[in-house]
C-alpha cells in the first residue's frame, strides 16, 4: 500500500499453532505492521489464545448453556480472517460469517459479533465494536451483512479491533 507521501506500509502476519496430542492447543497471531517513511513507524502486536483460555471465557460468560458456542478451531476459523485482513479466501471469509452469524439469519447482529469478541478483550463493550462496525455500515443498523463484513474484513478493521480490544485489559 502506497500514499501520495511516497511512503509504504507492509503488514506481515504470522501465525504459531501449538497442538498437544494431535489437537489444536494454542494459537498466537503475530502482527507487524510497518510504515516505511521519514518517520520509520513499526508496530509489533501479538493475539494469543488457548483452548483452556476459550472454555474458562466462555463457561465464565455463559455458564454451562454453551452448546450454541462454536468449538476452539471453530473460533479460530472465525477471528482468522479478521487478522488476515485482505489476504484471506472468499472460502474463508464465508465460513468465518456464517460461524459469526449464530442465528443463521444472514447478518451478523452486533450483540453475536460482541460475545465472539470479548472472550479476547473482556472489557470491551458493544459500544466500542459499534464503533467500527460503523465504519462500513452505511444503514447505521448494528449489523453486518456478507458484504459489509467482507468490507469490514478486507479493509483491516477487524484487525485492528481485536488489537484494540486485547490491548484494552
Amino acid at each position: 500500500m502506497t500514499d501520495n507521501n511516497n511512503s509504504k506500509r507492509r503488514i506481515f502476519i504470522r501465525e504459531h499453532v501449538y497442538k498437544r496430542d494431535n489437537h489444536l492447543d494454542q494459537i498466537e497471531f503475530e502482527f507487524i505492521d510497518d510504515l516505511e517513511s521519514e518517520s520509520s513507524i513499526k508496530r509489533n502486536y501479538s493475539l494469543w489464545l488457548t483452548r483452556d483460555h476459550y472454555t474458562k471465557a466462555i463457561l465464565r460468560q455463559y455458564g454451562y448453556s454453551t452448546n450454541k458456542m462454536p468449538t476452539f478451531e471453530e473460533y479460530i476459523d472465525a477471528i482468522r480472517p479478521l487478522i488476515a485482513g485482505h489476504c484471506c479466501s472468499e472460502h474463508d471469509l464465508r465460513r468465518a460469517f456464517n460461524i459469526f452469524d449464530q442465528h443463521q439469519n444472514g447478518i451478523i447482529e452486533l450483540h453475536e459479533f460482541y460475545r465472539f469478541i470479548s472472550i479476547i478483550g473482556r472489557s470491551t463493550t458493544e459500544e466500542k465494536i459499534l464503533n467500527f462496525i460503523e465504519r462500513v455500515n452505511i444503514s447505521n443498523d448494528k449489523n453486518l451483512n456478507y458484504e459489509q463484513f467482507k468490507q469490514f474484513v478486507r479493509l483491516g478493521h477487524g484487525r485492528e479491533m481485536l488489537v484494540n480490544v486485547s490491548l484494552e485489559e
